[in-house]
């Protein structure tokens, strides 16, 4: 459901296949690059890909020659980032994480294989409130290049994402819940004002 969310579109068979084909080439690290945090995500989800972990690794054993070495499943997570212009745009941003990221974690290195308990960085936070933003922010950009804290290549620090809300406080400005609300169909978007390659309605059925 979620790959198909993002429009992954493989069926568990076509990853097991893969995967069955990457052992018999005698790949040793096989990586899955993951999003977090997206919408109606759950619990049972990340339960669920837990279990296609398991059936993975049988996959490794059965393919691998008597006393050698299978490949290392690594999973690694990238919050999901949510971007205007793209059927994602009305979605609320998330801030938190459910704890069953560090139950998940636990699990897959049970089963030998990599991964990590991911976390919502300042990074993520600060690039969510100039996405979803709107002209009022423009204060807040001039404060922070006074300040010298603009990012180019370098991540952004919580420390300066603690510093933005701190600006928007003073400054009679809407916080972060006020930024990061989920939109209604009907509802004006900051960024409907930049033309688009695609339709909102195209987009919303999406």
């Amino acid at each position: 459901r979620l790959r198909d969310l993002v429009s992954k579109n493989l069926t568990e068979d076509q990853i097991l296949d893969t995967m069955r084909e990457a052992s018999r080439r005698r790949f040793s690290i096989i990586k899955f690059m993951m999003i977090c945090n997206l919408p109606t995500e759950t619990e049972a989800d990340l339960y669920e890909l837990y279990e296609l972990a398991v059936k993975i690794k049988q996959v490794f054993e059965e393919e691998s020659t008597p006393g050698g070495r299978i490949p290392n499943l690594q999973i690694t997570w990238t919050s999901l980032i949510v971007s205007p212009h793209t059927p994602l745009q009305w979605a609320p941003v998330t801030r938190t994480l459910s704890p069953a990221y560090a139950t998940f974690t636990d699990k897959i290195r049970e089963l030998g294989f990599r991964t990590y308990t991911p976390k919502i960085t300042g990074d993520d936070l600060m690039a969510q409130l100039f996405l979803r933003g709107d002209g009022r922010l423009s204060g807040l950009l001039s404060y922070l290049a006074a300040e010298g804290d603009l990012r180019h290549n370098d991540p952004y620090g919580q420390e300066i994402y603690d510093k933005a809300v701190r600006y928007l406080h003073d400054h009679g400005l809407p916080p972060p819940e006020e930024w990061f609300r989920e939109y209604g169909k009907d509802d004006p978007l900051p960024w409907d004002i930049v033309a688009s390659p695609a339709s909102k309605a195209y987009l919303y059925k999406r």
